[in-house]
Parts: C-alpha cells; sequence; structure tokens
C-alpha cells in the first residue's frame, strides 16, 4: 500500500497520457493548414476541370460525328442526282435524234425539233448543275446555297459558278427561241400562222429574255458582295426589288392581252360577227345572252384579280424602295452609286 501522500502510479501514467494527448491536439489544431487545402482545392479544382473538359470533348465528338454523318448524307444525295440527271440526259438525246429523223423525213414538224432541243437543254443543264452541287458538299460538307449573302468556302465561290452555268443555258435558250421565232414569222406572213400564236411564243421569247437578265442581274450583285461594294443584306434587298418589278411587267403584258382580247371579243365589225355567227349555226350551236354575260362576268373577274395583284406588287415595291432608301423614301441608306447603276441596267435589260 502507497503513502498517501505519494501518487498512485497508474494515476500518475495516466495524467502524462492525458496531458500528452491535449498537447498533441492543440498543436494539430493551431498548426496552419493552407498547404494541405491548398492541395485539396487544387485536387478538387482538377476534378472539376477534368470533368467539364471530358464533357466538352464527348460533346464535340459527337457533334463531328453529326456533321460527318450529315456531309455523308448530303454527298449520297448529290451522287445520286447527278445519275439521275445522267440517266435523263441520255434519254432526252435518244427523243432527239428520233425526233430528227423524223423532221428530215417530213414525218414531224420543225417546232417539235425545237422543243425536244429544249428540253436536251435544260437536261444538259441539271446534270451540270448537279455536279457543281456535289463538289460543293465534298468541299464543305454543307448544303449548296444560292444565296446571295452565303460565305465563299476557301477560294471557290459555288454562288457565282452555279449563276454562270444558269446563264450559259439560258443563252442557248434564247437562240432556240429565236430560231423558232423567226419560222414562226415566216408562216405569219404566209397566212399559216394566227396571230394569236405568234404573240404566244413571243411571250415566251421576251420572258426568257427577263430570266437572263435577273440571272445577270444576281451575278453582278454577288460579285459585288465579294469585293464589299454593297453589304449582304441590301443585295438581297436589291434582288428582291428586280423581282419585283419585273412581276409587275409580267402583270402589265397580261394584263394588255386581257384588254387586248375584249375589245376582239366586244367590238367586232359587221362581217367578223356575221362570219361567227354563221359557223355557230353550222355547228348547230347558237350563243345565248345568257351565255354572252357570263363571258363578260369571266373577263372582268380576270381584270379585277390583275388589278389586285398588281396593286399588292406595288406595295412591295414601296416597302423595298423605302427599307433602300431610294428618293423619296425614308430608309437604312440611299443607294450608291455602284447599286443603281447594276440596279438600272438589270432593269432596261429586262424591258427589251
Amino acid at each position: 500500500m502507497t503513502d498517501r501522500h505519494e501518487p498512485d502510479p497508474r494515476f500518475v501514467q495516466q495524467l502524462e497520457w492525458q496531458i500528452e494527448t491535449a498537447v498533441r491536439r492543440r498543436n494539430r489544431f493551431s498548426k496552419p493548414a493552407s498547404g494541405r487545402l491548398n492541395g485539396t482545392l487544387r485536387t478538387v479544382a482538377l476534378i472539376a476541370v477534368s470533368l467539364v473538359t471530358g464533357a466538352a470533348s464527348v460533346v464535340a465528338t459527337e457533334r463531328l460525328r453529326a456533321d460527318h454523318e450529315t456531309a455523308r448524307v448530303l454527298a449520297f444525295k448529290a451522287e445520286t442526282r447527278i445519275d439521275l440527271a445522267r440517266g435523263e440526259l441520255a434519254h432526252a438525246q435518244e427523243r432527239y435524234d428520233e425526233v430528227l429523223q423524223l423532221v428530215e423525213r417530213g414525218f414531224a414538224s420543225t417546232a417539235l425539233e425545237t422543243e425536244v432541243e429544249l428540253d436536251v437543254e435544260a437536261k444538259r443543264h441539271a446534270l451540270d448543275r448537279a455536279r457543281l452541287d456535289y463538289e460543293e458538299v465534298l468541299a464543305t460538307g454543307l448544303a449548296p446555297s444560292d444565296n446571295l449573302a452565303a460565305p465563299m468556302p476557301g477560294t471557290r465561290d459555288f454562288v457565282s459558278e452555279r449563276l454562270q452555268l444558269a446563264i450559259d443555258s439560258q443563252h442557248v435558250v434564247l437562240e432556240l427561241h429565236e430560231r423558232e421565232l423567226d419560222r414562226a414569222k415566216q408562216l405569219l406572213e404566209a397566212g399559216m400562222l394566227t396571230r394569236a400564236a405568234f404573240a404566244e411564243l413571243a411571250n415566251a421569247m421576251t420572258v426568257r429574255q427577263e430570266d437572263l437578265a435577273e440571272l445577270e442581274h444576281r451575278l453582278r450583285l454577288r460579285l459585288m458582295v465579294l469585293h464589299e461594294e454593297v453589304a449582304p443584306h441590301r443585295a438581297i434587298l436589291l434582288d428582291m426589288l428586280f423581282g419585283c418589278e419585273r412581276k409587275l411587267s409580267a402583270v402589265d403584258r397580261r394584263m394588255r392581252r386581257l384588254e387586248r382580247q375584249v375589245l376582239f371579243d366586244k367590238e367586232p365589225t359587221l362581217e367578223e360577227q356575221a362570219q361567227k355567227l354563221e359557223r355557230l349555226e353550222d355547228l348547230g350551236y347558237a350563243q345565248s345572252e345568257t351565255e354572252q354575260q357570263r363571258a363578260n362576268v369571266e373577263w372582268t373577274a380576270k381584270h379585277e384579280r390583275l388589278q389586285l395583284e398588281r396593286r399588292v406588287l406595288e406595295a412591295e415595291r414601296e416597302l423595298l424602295q423605302k427599307k433602300l432608301g431610294l428618293p423619296g423614301h425614308t430608309g437604312d441608306a440611299p443607294l450608291t452609286e455602284k447599286e443603281a447603276l447594276t440596279l438600272q441596267k438589270a432593269l432596261k435589260r429586262s424591258q427589251r
């Protein structure tokens, strides 16, 4: 038994352990933990960056795979169109050869020959266009675009090339129409062709000339966009304005034809009236007053529709002129000298 003034050894040992434990605990929590904390933060940050980078890589990979797949589909479609266009051209050429033999033997008219020649040229242009579209898909991986404001991929401008293809084809078409119109003049002078039929051929010629003028106008606008002589959005507006003017011109032609028709129908000479009645009587048919009224109503309805169409086009033209800042209108900016000259040349050419 120990003396009551001396501590128990076990008590002393336990007290020393508690003191040492308390000192270690105090030292551990009182030491600066910045190094360890920074290391932990760096680890967390690294993990976060790795997760974000990994997710971005996955998204980029999936997008690249999708773009590649889209390009493959577009290329397949473009190549298929080439095959179809090639087959259609071959079929049109075979038909032309057959018709040409019939014309040489006197079994077919030259008008039919011109018709099949126009078809051959259309199919040839379609094949050239399909090939150009395929080349653009291979170069860009995107669908072909005819937008005048489209960016030029690399050093090749597919928009201009397509327009030039169309212009070249249109020149061929015009030559064929001119040849047919010359033949029609000879038939008209010989009394073998009606004036109405000749007027239809002349109108078709006018439409083709307008087609060519529009294509040349669009090509000039495209080149102006590439050379930064006109803003892309203004080029689109100028193209729309030209199209609007062309539609107005077509409506005016239709109104003139309609007015000529009513003059002929409503004011025939006495001789023409007698001939018409005689022909109707030979057929056992007499035109009643009700039928004449119905014809007048139909003519009035056609005329009113054309007038309405013209008012709509005039409103569209007014809006485009305002957007372009033409004289008498407030818009973004007035036409530059080159823009005005380009539009003026195109309009004059289309009205020839």
